[in-house]
C-alpha cells in the first residue's frame, strides 16, 4: 500500500512539474514579439534562439500558433467556391492570421522543418460525438524521440460556433499518443496511424473494432515510402487505402483523386516521353539526311537499314505514347493535337525515305548512282 502511494504520489509531482514547465515555455510562446512574427523564417529564428530543445520548441510552435492563427469560417462555408483554387501560401496565412486546418498544419510543419525537426502533414476526417464529419481534415504527425506523436493545431486553436469562431486554446491535441489519437482523426492511409494493429475505416466510422488483426510494422513502411518516387507514394496510399476499405464518400473522393494523379502523372510522363522519342528520332533524321547527300558513302549498308528501322518504329513509339495522354486543358489538347500532327507529317516524309532506301538496297552499283542522279 505504502509502494502505490508512494508511486501515485511520485506520479502526481512529475505530472505537476511537467505542467509548470509547459506554462512557462507558453509564456514565453505567447509573449514573442510581433516582429518576429511577420514570417517563416523570423519565427523559426526566434524559437531556436529562445527555445533549447526540440520538445521545448514543438510546444512554443503549437502554443504560438494556436493562439495567434484563427479559424478562416468564410472561406470553410464557402469551400465549393474555393475548389480548384490553391489555397492561401504560409506568407498569406501568417499575413492574415487566418487558416483552415490545411493552413495551420503547413504552417506548423514549415515553421518544425526550419528548426530541423521532421514533420509531416496528415489528410483524413474525423468525427465527434460518433458522428464521421463530411468534410476532410488535416493534421501533423512528428517523432519526439522514438515514438510518433500527433498535433491538431486547428482544434487546438479554439471551435466554431454559429458560423464564429471562438478561440480557446485546447491541450488535449498536443502530442497525443497514436492510440488516444485514433479516437477521433482517422488518416486516409492506414500508415499515418501509426499504430501496430491499425483499424479499418469502416471499424472508426462504426467505433466497433473487430478482432484477429495483422502486425503493421509501419515504421518499415514509412522508411520505404519515404523513398519512394512521389509516383510511388501516390500508388502505395491507394493500394493501402482501398485495403482498409472505401466506405464513405471523403474516402471515395479521396480514392478518385489518387486515381486522378497517378492517371496525370501517366499523361504527362507518356506525353513527355512521346515528345522525347520524337525529338531523337529527328536528330536521326538529321544524320540520315547527312549520309545520303554523301550517296550513303559514309554508312554500310546494314547499319543504313538499321537506322532506317529504327525511325519508323520509334515514330510509331512516340505517336502512341502521346496517344495515352489524356488532357486536363485546352493548352494541354492542343499541345498534344499540335505534335501528333507534326509527327503525321514526318511520317509522311519518313515513308516516302523508305521506299528510296528500298530501291537503293534492291539496286546494282551502277543503279545506286543513277537513283542519286534522278533526285
Amino acid at each position: 500500500m505504502v509502494k502505490i502511494l508512494f508511486s501515485l504520489l511520485l506520479l502526481c509531482i512529475l505530472r505537476q512539474s511537467s505542467y509548470a514547465q509547459d506554462k512557462g515555455i507558453d509564456a514565453r510562446a505567447a509573449a514573442i514579439p510581433e516582429v518576429n512574427c511577420v514570417s517563416v523564417d523570423a519565427l523559426v529564428s526566434y524559437i531556436k534562439q529562445n527555445f533549447t530543445t526540440d520538445a521545448d520548441r514543438v510546444r512554443a510552435i503549437y502554443v504560438w500558433i494556436t493562439n495567434n492563427i484563427g479559424y478562416d469560417v468564410q472561406r470553410f462555408l464557402e469551400r465549393e467556391k474555393y475548389a480548384g483554387i490553391l489555397p492561401p501560401s504560409i506568407a498569406e496565412v501568417l499575413a492574415t492570421r487566418k487558416a483552415v486546418c490545411q493552413g495551420y498544419a503547413e504552417l506548423f510543419i514549415a515553421i518544425c522543418k526550419g528548426e530541423g525537426i521532421n514533420a509531416i502533414i496528415v489528410p483524413g476526417y474525423t468525427k465527434k460525438q460518433g458522428r464521421v464529419s463530411p468534410v476532410s481534415h488535416a493534421w501533423v504527425a512528428l517523432p519526439l524521440g522514438d515514438e510518433w506523436n500527433l498535433f491538431d493545431p486547428t482544434w487546438g486553436a479554439g471551435y466554431v460556433k454559429d458560423n464564429q469562431f471562438i478561440r480557446k486554446f485546447n491541450n488535449a491535441f498536443f502530442k497525443m499518443s497514436p492510440a488516444n489519437f485514433i479516437s477521433d482523426h482517422m488518416p486516409f492511409d492506414p500508415m499515418y496511424q501509426f499504430l501496430s494493429y491499425p483499424i479499418t475505416h469502416k471499424e472508426f466510422i462504426d467505433g466497433k473494432q473487430g478482432a484477429n488483426k495483422t502486425l503493421f510494422t509501419y515504421n518499415d513502411s514509412l522508411k520505404q515510402y519515404s523513398q519512394l518516387s512521389s509516383v510511388q507514394q501516390n500508388a502505395a496510399e491507394l493500394r493501402r487505402l482501398e485495403a482498409a476499405g472505401v466506405d464513405n464518400d471523403l474516402l471515395r473522393e479521396r480514392e478518385l483523386f489518387l486515381k486522378n494523379t497517378l492517371q496525370s502523372f501517366a499523361s504527362k510522363n507518356s506525353f513527355d516521353e512521346g515528345v522525347k522519342t520524337f525529338r531523337d528520332v529527328i536528330s536521326r533524321y538529321k544524320e540520315f539526311i547527312g549520309h545520303k547527300n554523301k550517296q550513303f558513302s559514309t554508312i554500310g549498308d546494314n547499319d543504313l537499314r538499321q537506322m532506317v528501322d529504327s525511325m519508323e518504329q520509334n515514330v510509331k513509339l512516340s505517336r502512341s505514347l502521346l496517344s495515352e495522354m489524356k488532357p486536363k486543358t485546352d493548352a494541354q489538347e492542343q499541345a498534344k493535337t499540335n505534335t501528333i500532327g507534326n509527327m503525321d507529317r514526318f511520317w509522311m516524309q519518313l515513308i516516302k525515305e523508305k521506299q528510296f532506301v528500298d530501291q537503293y538496297f534492291a539496286a546494282d552499283k551502277a543503279g545506286r548512282k543513277q537513283l542519286f542522279m534522278r533526285r
